[in-house]
């Protein structure tokens, strides 16, 4: 019996070094999850709004399920996906689990159709392309980081 096998590790999941830095990247994640979930939603015409509850909450959650009825109403439906960059985090609280952030958000690429495919033109009274901000808390109960703040009017151009 040749008996040089090593003990196997235990498998526990090496601890971030920077609480501050994971709450960030969970933040990010949320923002990042809550408009990939809009434009999928667009894309079937706004027929389940229920994906946008996966990512956002309250007010947020209700002003997308309102866009969202509004367009299903009309027959419409979205194309294209937001592109997120320059994410920064503004206020980081570990315990409270809350972080407020800006990302340039950038939906030149999204497009709003009529149910016969052709476009619908939209009067942009925001930038397409323009810094959002944002809150993003740990919900408890969904065990998960959730948008709860949303600017969607945007700040500045990006």
């Amino acid at each position: 019996g040749d008996s040089t096998e090593k003990p196997t590790e235990a498998s526990t999941p090496t601890p971030t070094a920077d609480p501050a830095q994971e709450a960030q990247d969970e933040a990010f994640e949320a923002i990042k999850g809550m408009h990939k979930s809009f434009d999928d939603v667009a894309k079937d015409g706004w027929k389940d709004l229920s994906p946008l509850d996966d990512y956002a909450k309250g007010d947020v959650a209700d002003a997308e399920k309102e866009f969202g009825a509004q367009y299903k109403e009309k027959g419409q439906f979205g194309t294209g996906e937001t592109v997120l960059s320059d994410y920064k985090a503004t206020d980081v609280d570990v315990k409270e689990k809350s972080v407020d952030a800006k990302v340039c958000v950038d939906t030149t690429k999204v497009k709003l159709h009529n149910s016969d495919g052709s476009d619908v033109k939209v009067k942009a009274q925001i930038p397409l392309k323009a810094v959002k901000t944002y809150t993003v808390e740990f919900d408890q109960v969904k065990d998960k980081w959730m948008v709860v703040k949303y600017d969607s009017a945007g700040d500045e151009p990006c």
